[in-house]
């Protein structure tokens, strides 16, 4: 008498329960359906997971197979909806975030309009060689503050 044997890898320990079921139901009508004599789900250390299907008669092995695979598929399918789902949701949410600080952006340039004159920083002694002018920069989230002035890093200096 032979027994045959076919193992299906699967990602996810938690795809395991819908080829199982509750209370093995699951296994037990595919074990009753194609007349196996094992179905059952194992994992290895490095955390991989896989079924084992064992059966005297190769063509119901191979049927099971096909069913337990379906299974998986469905289950997985599911995880991606919800995924799907969830991302939707957020990016919403981000969506509906960025609009509202947008709109209060738009509303701090009309109650505080730009500088229009120049203000130039207190200059005391002699300028550091790595502080070189640059061209004015007006920022719409202070615009009370203007940049003129660049400071190089040591590997942007000419020594």
């Amino acid at each position: 008498m032979c027994v045959y044997t076919q193992k299906i890898p699967f990602f996810g320990l938690h795809h395991s329960a819908i080829v199982i079921g509750k209370g093995r139901s699951n296994a037990k009508a595919l074990q009753c359906e194609f007349n196996l004599t094992l179905i059952e789900s194992f994992r290895y250390d490095d955390g991989n997971c896989y079924f084992i299907i064992k059966g005297l008669n190769e063509r119901d092995v191979n049927h099971a197979t096909i069913s337990v695979q379906r299974l998986l598929l469905l289950s997985m399918a599911r995880m991606e909806h919800s995924q799907t789902v969830t991302l939707d949701v957020e990016r919403r949410n981000h969506k509906e975030t960025c609009d509202k600080l947008m709109a209060a952006e738009l509303q701090s340039s009309l109650v505080f309009p730009p500088l229009t004159g120049k203000i130039s920083p207190p200059l005391t002694g002699k300028i550091s060689p790595h502080i070189v002018p640059r061209t004015q920069k007006k920022v719409s989230f202070a615009p009370m503050v203007e940049f003129r002035w660049k400071v190089l890093y040591p590997c942007e200096l000419n020594n």
